[in-house]
């Protein structure tokens, strides 16, 4: 969030300086009211010539003042809206880049569909009004502070007698703002499990339908959306009340105002023009202080929004990596811990060809591939990468089909080439060819294909996923994660052979964990984790 608000320091200060000045013309106009006020209220001023030139000056720079205000409120406008849209890509593109950095360890400890949600709510809700915001706090401050200047340059008194039960009033509201923040964290909350659930339920509706327990996730959503509408419920009485204190706030300073204005007339220490000008500009010394109450609670939660993707800081990032050509992998005493739980040790395999690791689930075969793709690293044990008989110190490049590998909302072509650089429109038509792809694509087209395959079966996703490995042009290891799930034995011997077929023409490493006893009979070289 540093890097945020670095890159767009300059909008801020500009916007600063900006409302500095809207809010010195906001106020400027009482000076001119009450000296025109003044003169007009003179006995001699129909035979008083200098007077009304006097009015006319004065009354042209009060329609001068008021113009200005009005253009430079317009440009603060534009300026916020315009920035506004730029901050909202800024930030999200600021976010990503984090999350591009982030270990590829972390990520499989974390729960990314729980945390995209919360993340995609605050991003927009800070890219929508963090301008907005900003600048109502800039105008109310500065209107404030002007509006004590003007008032205590007429009466210092006034400030005196009318700020004490306003302050009063102001306590109430902000006690008020202060239950207000608290419910809008819970409400936070309850609606990122809400949502959450929701969009399981609309993802997994097969499943539900299939498993007919649709409508006991359906009194399940009932159950909590009736929670987070409570909370709702609570904030909105809790707003309301907030409003009844901030109206009657503005009405009591009015008043007290009026009837003290009125006695310092009176007693001459106060002019009818610096009544008018008193009345006519008495909200300046309420409204801005009564707007950041009403702005506190948007205020906490966009500080909250802040707070919880400034937390994205602490993810652990990866070092950059320098990579190179690669033909041999040599694993040194692996071993393999969830948790504190040894679940594999002493792993030792040299890997230049085509290798299976079989074996019952949940025994470390997917961490053992997360290993030699060099995603993660061995807690115990070293792994070494060669090239032509002598030992590196780069990364390989890796083409990993990996078995939750997302499918996204784009044409099955650009699902496929996701990455892949300068291929040849017979390039995609043969690795079609290869993963038995080529009725999908004339099925399909330029169509998205929906968000992770979901109007595709098992199958076809899974060959999309192998499709999608075999494009890497500069990967020398090819690593593929169950490549058998959901495919049929027929489609499964074909694109297996093709795999094989086309990637041993290219000399490159094959690395495939599967459960399938065919697979392991096509291999000659394989070990068994159990």
């Amino acid at each position: 969030m540093v890097k945020f608000f670095k890159e767009n320091k300059k909008v801020f200060i500009f916007l600063f300086g900006l409302l500095l000045f809207i809010s010195c013309f906001r106020v400027l106009p009482i000076y001119f009211i009450e000296k025109i006020i003044d003169l007009a209220s003179t006995s001699n001023i129909g035979i008083n010539q200098e007077n009304i030139y006097k009015i006319i000056k004065i009354g042209f720079f009060f329609i001068l003042v008021n113009i200005l205000k009005s253009f430079l409120f317009s440009v603060s406008k534009w300026f916020s809206e315009n920035n506004q849209a730029k901050i909202s890509t800024s930030l999200k593109v600021l976010i990503f880049e984090k999350f591009s950095r982030v270990k590829f360890e972390y990520l499989n400890k974390i729960n990314i569909s729980s945390i995209s949600l919360s993340i995609i709510e605050d991003s927009e809700k800070i890219g929508e009004n963090i301008i907005t915001l900003y600048s109502e706090i800039i105008l109310s401050f500065f209107t404030f502070l002007f509006g004590i200047y003007f008032f205590s340059r007429i009466n210092f008194l006034l400030i005196i007698y009318v700020f004490p039960p306003v302050l009063i009033l102001i306590l109430i509201v902000n006690k008020i703002s202060q239950k207000i923040k608290l419910i809008i964290s819970v409400s936070k909350i309850r609606l990122i499990n809400v949502l959450g659930l929701f969009n399981d339920g609309v993802l997994g509706i097969k499943t539900l339908k299939v498993h007919q327990i649709e409508k006991e996730f359906l009194e399940k959503i009932k159950k909590d959306s009736l929670s987070l509408q409570e909370v709702k419920i609570k904030q909105a009485e809790l707003k309301s009340i907030n409003f009844f204190f901030s109206d009657i706030t503005f009405i009591i300073s009015f008043g007290i105002t009026l009837i003290i204005a009125s006695i310092f007339v009176k007693k001459n220490y106060l002019t009818i023009g610096e009544l008018t000008a008193i009345l006519m500009y008495n909200h300046l010394l309420t409204d801005p202080i009564l707007k950041l109450i009403e702005l506190y609670p948007k205020i906490i939660e966009i500080l909250n929004c802040l707070k919880r993707i400034e937390e994205i800081k602490i993810f652990p990032e990866e070092k950059e990596k320098i990579y190179g050509k690669v033909d041999k992998i040599e694993l040194k005493e692996i071993t393999i811990k969830f948790g504190e739980n040894i679940i594999q040790s002493n792993i030792n395999l040299t890997i230049n060809s085509s290798f299976g690791i079989f074996g019952e689930s949940g025994k470390g075969k997917s961490s053992l591939l997360n290993i030699i793709s060099g995603l993660i690293e061995p807690q115990m044990g070293k792994i070494y990468y060669y090239f032509n008989g002598k030992k590196v110190n780069y990364f390989p490049r890796v083409s990993y089909m990996m078995q939750d590998d997302f499918i996204f909302n784009m044409s099955l072509k650009e699902n496929i080439l996701l990455g892949s650089k300068n291929f040849t429109e017979n390039e995609y038509k043969e690795i079609l060819k290869i993963c038995n792809l080529e009725y999908l694509d004339f099925r399909y087209k330029e169509k998205n294909i929906g968000k992770n395959g979901g109007t595709l079966s098992g199958g076809e996703r899974t060959r999309i996923k192998i499709a999608r490995a075999l494009a890497n042009k500069e990967a020398d290891i090819f690593l593929f994660d169950e490549i058998s799930a959901g495919v049929d034995n027929e489609n499964l011997f074909n694109i297996f052979n093709n795999i094989e077929s086309f990637l041993v023409k290219q000399n490159k490493i094959r690395v495939y964990v599967d459960h399938s006893n065919y697979i392991k009979k096509q291999l000659h070289n394989y070990i068994l984790i159990n």
